[in-house]
């Protein structure tokens, strides 16, 4: 298998960086084509119940983050001279970056892993694990390094 198209999840983690590292690295040895992708939903930010804050602008979080994500969170992909496209989304963080890779025919998935375990993962939920036993191509999740 060739890979030439990669989704990558970003999100500012230090899984997330440790991610990006790696897809920096495998770019330089590939001519690949890298589609960024940070989705966030604005009810688990805020952590609260749907409604609760109707006058929260969402259009505001929205800009902030494709300012994060442009300014920061792709800077080594732009840096190393990668071939990129960043999206930021509202929405589930692992149902944007399945669509994502399956819209634009990717030949894998990387996503960074936050480190948690046990309870607390069970009860945030993980991107990492429902990306892979749900995504259609290759998946690779980054940890982050252990302390």
């Amino acid at each position: 298998m060739r890979t030439r198209r990669v989704v990558l999840g970003v999100d500012g983690s230090e899984g997330g960086e440790h991610a990006m590292r790696w897809v920096v690295d495998l770019a330089s040895d590939l001519s690949l084509e890298v589609t960024a992708v940070h989705a966030f939903d604005l009810l688990t930010v805020l952590g609260v119940s749907e409604g609760a804050f109707a006058s929260v602008d969402d259009k505001t979080l929205l800009k902030a983050a494709r300012e994060e994500m442009e300014g920061r969170w792709v800077a080594p992909l732009r840096e190393a001279g990668v071939n990129f496209q960043a999206e930021v989304v509202e929405g589930n963080p692992a149902g944007a970056i399945l669509d994502t890779a399956r819209t634009i025919n990717a030949d894998m998935i990387v996503v960074g892993a936050h480190g948690r375990s046990g309870f607390k993962e069970m009860l945030l939920g993980s991107v990492s694990s429902h990306v892979s036993h749900h995504a259609d191509v290759p998946v690779v999740i980054i940890r982050p390094a252990k302390k």
